[in-house]
């Protein structure tokens, strides 16, 4: 379902005129695909890069595309389609950040962690870099700060 979502994301932002200006980051390379436990995924490439730091560990993601059209769209590693029996991502690492400057939503998942979608503040540096944090979502107390570079 969520790759579904993502690929009429991308398949919208694709013929979009608006999206004729905006601001991606450079890449080599073109999505992926595989199967992970009996489901299907989209493996993201290129040179974006996010940490993430909650309950007092650091994580770090990889590999992913930044897109600037009247926000930010950063997703980097790999989603997994086939919810409910893949919410956790099939353990594959994962960030998914998206918004204005100001606000937005944030999704990550390292194998280790799950962060359901949670809003943030974003802090942006021009187009290629950024800063974000927010708490887990449904009245979970603890903070999350992260980074990312485009």
């Amino acid at each position: 379902m969520r790759v579904a979502l993502l690929v009429s994301l991308t398949a919208a932002l694709g013929i979009c005129p608006a999206v004729a200006n905006a601001t991606t980051t450079r890449s080599d390379c073109a999505l992926g695909s595989k199967t992970i436990h009996g489901h299907k995924a989209v493996v993201y490439c290129g040179p974006a890069t996010a940490s993430l730091r909650i309950g007092g560990k650091s994580y770090t993601f990889k590999n992913g595309t930044c897109i600037w059209s009247g926000g930010l769209i950063l997703t980097l590693g790999t989603l997994v389609d086939g919810l409910p029996a893949s919410a956790n991502n099939e353990g594959a690492p994962l960030i998914q950040l998206s918004g204005s400057i100001g606000t937005g939503t944030v999704y990550a998942d390292s194998g280790r962690f799950h962060l359901g979608m949670s809003l943030v503040r974003i802090t942006a540096h021009g187009h290629s870099s950024g800063t974000f944090r927010g708490r887990e979502p449904i009245g979970a107390t603890r903070p999350f700060t992260g980074s990312y570079r485009c």
